[in-house]
């Protein structure tokens, strides 16, 4: 039995490891502040995240403006929208 694997078979390997170390995380929690007596949070979400943000209730959620690249994706969102992101999307 040949144990040996092909080069092409390292390359593979080592393109799938640097492209999990790279991988943006779904959801990024960036600050925290009660408003109006209720937490709230400002996260960085991955583009499946905020599509699925954008289809709850806007009462949960507000889109922050952006000004460059960097800053797109970013949203306040209310705690029990926050709870619902983490279940969801972390790992």
């Amino acid at each position: 039995m040949n144990t040996m694997i092909t080069t092409r078979q390292f390359a593979d390997h080592v393109w799938n490891e640097i492209v999990q170390s790279l991988k943006v995380p779904d959801i990024r929690t960036l600050s925290s502040a009660v408003v109006d007596d209720k937490m709230w949070y400002t996260v960085k979400l991955s583009m499946p995240a905020q599509d699925w943000v954008r289809c709850q209730p806007r009462e949960h959620w507000h889109e922050l403006e952006s000004r460059s690249y960097v800053e797109t994706g970013c949203f306040d969102a209310s705690e029990q929208l926050y709870t619902a992101l983490k279940l969801k999307y972390e790992e």
